[in-house]
Formats: structure tokens, sequence, C-alpha cells
């Protein structure tokens, strides 16, 4: 008896698309072709469907582990989420004397063994009462009766606007922005664990994403990451909750500045949050910048010591410098600017190597900044 030799030949056919033919040999010396199509064959990998929502497309990669963000919607299309809740009215800003910012009662030493320093890491550096009044913690939920939220941190730059990083009002899950009311801002706080008088809790009356931030498969890290976040009422300022002075446009960090961060972020990556905020101190290095292999004119990158890494739940919270400012009668004003906002960096919370982290350039968008604040 023989043997049927099947012979499978693929045809491509513009008009219905990749096809298979199998030729099968009849006793009689004819033959049958049969055809069909190659999907059937060979399953084509489902491409996922993106939707322009609120001037952006946004899919998730790696397991949902990754985000893909990108404007849409065209150059005039402002992203914005107002809060639903009709108590909380969107009035136009309020005017704030600027002169006020940067100022803080518990001034840190700064000294050599300061590079000791840890965020999210060490007990040892657990921050200060009041020390960085302008520090604000931000939980975000899909929804009011969610128990699941996202940590993230933010900067106090006027009495009713908060500073932090875009990516942060981004729900992984829904795949959507958080609504306004689904976002507590947590300003004057200090423990997690406990309230305090000094506290003052929050939702945003609103909050605008950065018009051209973007995160992409090629860029390993986010470009214009910011997110500025409004009170609907100035929030009172005192000893504990104060606003962090905004650069100048033309402002720029050289190689080997100190600057300082801090965070309720994770303490190791298996970890949970930590109740009171650590800090770091971290030494700005554009060669940073080249190996995170991203643009130092957006981004300020600085090198840790082996173990102070910004870790998850330490995104958005500010990179902080004290200048000082020439005043009246040659004196000299020392204050905190804000300089980058905590964004993107390679083996988060891992002790046993150094790390490279990158913040958002607050300087190469302060004209946008204060054109928000301006503006609503």
């Amino acid at each position: 008896m023989k043997y049927l030799l099947l012979l499978i030949l693929v045809n491509y056919c513009s008009s219905s698309g990749p096809t298979w033919s199998v030729v099968i040999p009849l006793p009689d010396g004819s033959q049958q072709v049969v055809h069909g199509p190659l999907q059937y064959i060979f399953p084509q990998e489902r491409k996922e469907t993106l939707i322009c929502r609120h001037c952006f497309s946004f899919r998730t990669i790696d397991d949902d582990r990754r985000m893909l963000i990108k404007p849409c919607g065209g150059h005039n299309c402002i992203s914005i989420m107002n809060n639903t809740d009709p108590e909380e009215e969107n009035l136009p800003t309020q005017s704030y004397d600027f002169s006020q910012c940067g100022r803080a009662e518990n001034i840190p030493s700064i000294v050599s063994k300061a590079l000791q320093l840890k965020i999210s890491t060490s007990v040892k550096n657990t921050l200060r009462p009041a020390e960085y009044p302008w520090l604000v913690r931000i939980e975000s939920r899909s929804n009011t009766y969610s128990n699941t939220f996202t940590f993230c941190g933010g900067t106090l730059i006027h009495p009713q606007w908060i500073l932090t990083a875009a990516h942060c009002m981004f729900d992984s899950i829904t795949k959507r922005l958080y609504p306004a009311a689904g976002i507590n801002l947590h300003m004057g706080h200090y423990d997690r664990s406990r309230m305090s008088r000094k506290e003052y809790i929050r939702q945003p009356v609103l909050y605008v994403i950065h018009p051209k931030f973007r995160i992409s498969q090629v860029s390993p890290a986010p470009i214009h990451d910011l997110a500025m976040i409004k009170l609907a009422q100035p929030v009172p300022l005192s000893s504990s909750i104060n606003t962090a002075c905004l650069p100048e446009t033309a402002v720029r960090l050289s190689d080997g500045t100190l600057a300082f961060t801090a965070g309720w972020g994770h303490s190791s990556p298996t970890s949970s949050v930590v109740n009171k905020p650590r800090k770091a101190r971290i030494r700005v290095s554009p060669r940073s910048c080249r190996k995170l292999m991203i643009d130092k004119h957006l981004h300020i990158c600085g090198r840790n010591e082996r173990g102070n890494n910004i870790c998850s739940g330490d995104s958005g919270t500010g990179l902080v410098v004290r200048a000082g400012i020439p005043s009246y009668g040659n004196r000299t004003v020392w204050k905190w600017h804000l300089f980058g906002v905590a964004s993107y960096g390679l083996d988060e919370c891992s002790q046993n190597v150094n790390h490279n982290n990158a913040f958002a350039s607050v300087s190469a968008d302060v004209d946008w900044i204060r054109e928000i604040m301006r503006k609503y």
C-alpha cells in the first residue's frame, strides 16, 4: 500500500489574505486541492485597540507591569479631570505671596556623613515632623468604594496647587485616569498610622496632565512627567504646611549638586509602604542620564550611595535644593527650591547595587506650571 504524500503550499492572495492549500494525489492519477485561511493554522497576535480618553491613549505590557501612554486628540487637547462633587466649586486661583515659599523650621544638618541618608530603606533616616512641610501624600482609588489604592508623593508649590508625576494619575487596572473624587491629598501629614490635628486632608477640585507627557517603548523613562493638582480652597499655611519655591526657567543644577527627596514608599521589594516618610540625599549627575538613556534636558538624574533609592510609592515626590537668594542689605535668604519630580529608576528598592534615578525637570517646564496656575 502506497502512502499519500501531502504537500502543503502557502499562497498569499491580496483579495482574501493569506491562505493554505493541500494538494492530495488520487489513485486515478488526478489531484484534489483543498483551500483554507492561514489563520486557522497560524493564529495572528491579537492587537489591543487603543482608545483616546482625556487626550491620552493608554495600554499596559509585560503582564500589566509597564504602562505605555501617548498624547492623542490633537495639539489643542487639554487633559483635565474635574471633581463632580457639587461642593467642590472651581473658582480662580487666589493670589499668593511667593516670597514666603521654601521656609522650613526643622532644617536638616548638611554634613558629609549625610550621604548615608536613604529613602525608603533605613529607619534611622526617618524625616522629622515638619522637616519638609511641602511634602504631600497622595492616595488614589478607582472609585470611592475601592479597597485598592495607589501611593504617590507630591509637592505643595502654592496654597492651592500640588505638583506630582503625571504617571501617578493613571490607573493601570482600569486603564483610565483616576477620578478626581477618588484622590485624597494629605498635607501636614507625618505618620500614616495615626491622625494629627496638624493634618489637612482634601480632594482636588481638578487636575491637569502635561500635554506632552509620554511613556513609550523606545524611551525607558517618561517625558514631561508632570501633573498639577488644584485644591478648591487654599490650604492654611503653618509650621507643618508650607510651599516649596519654583526655580527659574534658565536655572540648571550643575554636576555634583546635592539635593534631597523624601517619601512614604516601600522599604524593600517585598515590603509595604512605611508609616513615616524617609529621606535621601542625592548627588546630581548628568552621567546618570546617559546611563539611563534619557534626555538630560528634560530630566535631572542623580546617583545614590548603595541602598539609597526611590522606590514604589515614592513617585511624584520632589527633589529639592536649599539655595541662597540675595536680599536687601547684602543679606542671603536660604530657601528650598523644587527642581525635580520623582519619575523613573532602575532596580527599585535593591540595596545591593548603586542606582541612577531620574526626576522630571521642573525648570524645563516651569513656564507651563505657572501658566496652569494663572489659567485655572
